[in-house]
């Protein structure tokens, strides 16, 4: 019978263990940076000035603003950030 998967940690550290101990061969730099959570997704959201990010984001060196992540897992809507951006330009 199978065991089944540990899912809720008290924090990203012990995640992070968890997976190490279940597949070794990842090395630890192919953790990402990217925090989980809403408000993590509303801290970034916040962070950025859509009137600097517009110009030089289809540039390899432009703005980026790593929301993707969270738009791609339903944690932000793309309704919200258009609406935060445009509270944002005023």
């Amino acid at each position: 019978m199978a065991t089944k998967l540990t899912n809720s940690f008290d924090n990203r550290e012990k995640s992070i263990a968890h997976v190490a101990a279940l597949k070794p061969w990842l090395r630890e730099h192919s953790v990402s940076s990217i925090t989980g959570g809403s408000v993590a997704a509303e801290h970034r959201l916040r962070e950025i000035d859509p009137i600097k990010y517009c110009p030089p984001r289809n540039f390899l060196n432009g703005k980026a603003t790593r929301l993707s992540p969270y738009i791609c897992h339903g944690i932000l809507t793309l309704d919200r950030v258009g609406f935060v951006a445009c509270i944002d330009q005023g």
